[in-house]
């Protein structure tokens, strides 16, 4: 259906205006499996590389131009078996920087983690990003939505900033509204 045939509707949203009529608008908590957040850990004793030292993704590590991690990322971390469980990351989550960012950069842009770019090794990420792990909704086609939204200069509305620093609200982000296609026009 070409764009000149497409029907059109209201989202209710008026950020958001009108939508094709097809597509559907929900909260992002109810496309998410779950979401939480990253984790620091301990520095590298003797900078060695132990049985609980993991890679740890830090914002300096995404590409935001092409909306994944870099293959270079090389900080490592160690951490508790419980945070390795709590915080190891699986192909296809989306990573949100909530906290940082300042006038000229702000705060929440987002990547795609792809786990063959890292082989079998566990990934963890940083305590200043947000995993949103995506349940029913393309990874990419979120991630798409949300560097759009990122770029139309939407997240303002989710800031806590305080001395100089942007904070993200993840409660407000998650209760935010999406509109969306069904699942193989996400994919296309």
């Amino acid at each position: 259906m070409s764009k000149q045939n497409m029907e059109f509707k209201d989202s209710g949203i008026p950020w958001i205006g009108q939508i094709p009529k097809h597509w559907e608008v929900t909260k992002i908590k109810y496309c998410l499996k779950e979401n939480f957040g990253g984790c620091w850990g301990d520095d590298l004793e003797n900078e060695q590389i132990s049985q609980n030292s993991r890679l740890c993704i830090r914002v300096a590590d995404f590409d935001f131009d092409k909306q994944k991690v870099k293959q270079t990322a090389d900080t490592f971390r160690n951490y508790t078996k419980s945070q390795i469980l709590s915080t190891k990351l699986q192909d296809g989550d989306l990573i949100i920087e909530k906290s940082g960012g300042g006038d000229k950069m702000p705060v929440g842009r987002s990547v795609v983690f792809e786990q063959n770019l890292f082989g079998a090794k566990e990934v963890l990420f940083a305590n200043f990003c947000q995993c949103f792990r995506p349940l029913n909704i393309n990874n990419k086609f979120f991630a798409h939505a949300m560097k759009a939204f990122y770029q139309n200069n939407n997240m303002r509305f989710f800031f806590n900033q305080t001395t100089g620093i942007q904070n993200l609200s993840i409660f407000n982000i998650l209760n935010a509204f999406l509109p969306y296609p069904l699942l193989n026009e996400q994919k296309k």
